[in-house]
């Protein structure tokens, strides 16, 4: 692995010029604005047939990452080092529980601080960063290499949440899930066995999960399935019943009177509840969803006869579904639309815009023009699908709509030549992920639909500068799963719930929820103001 920590080199004259036909011009002496200087170039012929120019200089990039191919000198590596004229050196975290941890040490070293930093979460730290000049600013950049900035112009508001309210943008964002990229799922076969119909409401479908629990749906003459199931200690495990009630526990909320509440305390989530724990107590429910269970294994398993879960699980390559078959042979997913409340409610869960990690530039960065244009040249449909799934022919191909590897030894070859380096510095959730079978993007838009509902009462903070948050938010969410897994358990009684939100505005409630109602004023104006130069 190669090392460059230390004292950089000044940024050189000469940049190259990307297959996307845009110049690269070299650094300036502030290496947050472009210059008007016109690099000199050469042009190779790529081993793929496409023609790309690049600078005269190579340079060496250090790339924090983590998640994806993270081991050094890969074919697809070698593969972005001769495009490009780079050499690049990744810095791999530890893991979810030190990662942080490192991030913060690296930044905080001006000698071990990489050229491209990831994280996710530390929204204070990343502040700091910001005052301190530690990041480059990439708004110009953003408007001479565009593909970045288009992708997440027409795919949703995650710019908005990464852009500073003075217009810089020091963060891009890496992973923006779909709006709503998670479903309600049945097992079609138990449907079938069963004789049952696609539930529409709340009531059809507790009925049907019943019937998954006790009329013995895999024909084992065993008690021993249940009806719903799902990742433990999550509350979008649940959203099958807080989207029928109009529910939403995570997060604040615009009511209908147009003030801002914390959505955990209103009524809509004592109803949701009462339909859980009624199913809970009833044995339907698979107590593990109330402890720190294993999701993926859960699924494999195959006891459950609904789940809520990612939309990807219907696409025949994936993972967890192909367990699922080879442990329930026979076994078969149908996904239903959102069943309907007692007042006429239905929604999909809302992931909401921005994204839940970043990259960015930092100043030690010997050309981050150069390497800006990297990664939007590494961006484009074609090259993001090589990155992830190889070289059509060679690696994958797709017949009637369904991609299928070709790859003879699985995830140990695709480790082998790289495939998912730098997977989180900017992912893509278009028609380039090929993996979508026709069906599955049709999912993924109703679903996206089907979510809007509750979008729009549901509010985002941009900014991490909540002090009265900061003060009162985690005893406060604390509470919350206090109460509503003890009253989904049965530890507690559903009307437990008008305690909880007795105790919620003893301690701070009234004063995060006037927080936040000031917070989302401002955020609007500010989001009235992007929305003019979107």
């Amino acid at each position: 692995m190669r090392k460059r920590f230390g004292n950089k080199l000044l940024a050189m004259g000469l940049v190259m010029v990307l297959s996307v036909g845009s110049l690269l011009t070299g650094c300036s002496s502030d290496k947050t604005e472009p210059t008007d200087s016109t690099p000199k170039t050469e042009t190779n012929d790529s081993s793929d047939g496409s023609s790309t120019t690049k600078s005269e200089e190579k340079i060496d990039i250090t790339i924090v990452t983590m998640q994806g191919f993270v081991q050094p000198d890969s074919w697809l590596e070698k593969r972005w080092e001769e495009r490009y004229n780079v050499n690049i050196e990744l810095l791999v975290l530890p893991g979810w529980s030190d990662g942080e941890a490192k991030v913060n040490l690296l930044m905080a070293d001006e000698g071990q601080r990489p050229d491209v930093i990831w994280w996710w979460g530390l929204q204070e730290e990343y502040k700091q960063w910001v005052d301190a000049g530690l990041l480059v600013d990439v708004a110009p950049y953003m408007e001479k290499y565009p593909n970045m900035k288009n992708y997440y112009s027409e795919t949703g508001d995650a710019l908005f949440f990464a852009q500073e309210a003075a217009g810089g943008i020091y963060r891009i964002p890496g992973d923006v899930a779909e709006e709503s990229c998670t479903i309600t799922l049945l097992r079609k076969d138990w449907m079938d066995g069963l004789g049952l119909t696609v539930p529409t409401t709340i009531e059809e479908y507790m009925d049907v999960l019943r019937a998954f629990t006790f009329d013995d749906p895999d024909g084992n003459g065993e008690n021993d399935t249940y009806g719903f199931a799902g990742e433990g200690l999550s509350i979008r495990s649940f959203w099958p019943f807080y989207g029928a009630y109009g529910a939403n526990p995570e997060k604040f909320v615009i009511k209908e009177d147009g003030t801002v509440a914390y959505g955990a305390t209103q009524p809509e989530v004592k109803e949701a509840l009462k339909a859980i724990s009624v199913l809970y107590q009833e044995g339907v429910i698979d107590p593990s969803i109330v402890t720190q269970n294993n999701a993926s294994e859960l699924f494999a398993a195959g006891k459950w006869g609904s789940i809520y879960r990612w939309i990807s699980a219907m696409n025949p390559s994936d993972g967890q579904t192909t367990s699922l078959k080879v442990n329930s042979p026979g076994a078969e997913l149908m996904a239903i639309e959102p069943v309907v409340g007692p007042k006429g409610t239905k929604s999909e869960y809302f992931a909401g815009s921005a994204s839940w990690c970043y990259f960015a530039i930092t100043n030690t960065c010997e050309d981050p023009e150069r390497v800006y244009a990297m990664f939007d040249d590494l961006a484009t449909e074609d090259n993001w699908k090589e990155k992830v799934f190889g070289v059509e022919g060679e690696h994958y191909k797709i017949e009637e709509g369904v991609f299928t590897s070709l790859l003879e030894d699985g995830q140990n070859e695709a480790d082998n030549i790289g495939l998912g380096l730098c997977k989180d510095l900017f992912a893509r959730k278009d028609g380039a992920n090929i993996v979508n079978t026709p069906e599955v993007i049709s999912l993924f838009e109703q679903s996206i639909s089907n979510a809007q509902v509750i979008k729009q009462t549901s509010i985002e903070f941009k900014t991490a500068d909540r002090p009265v948050w900061k003060q009162y938010g985690g005893e406060l969410q604390a509470l919350r799963d206090q109460y509503i897994y003890g009253i989904i358990s049965g530890a507690m009684p559903i009307d437990a719930f008008d305690e909880f939100v007795e105790k919620f505005y003893q301690i701070g409630g009234k004063e995060v929820e006037a927080e936040a109602a000031e917070l989302y004023k401002a955020q609007v104006a500010e989001y009235d103001e992007y929305s003019k130069n979107k």
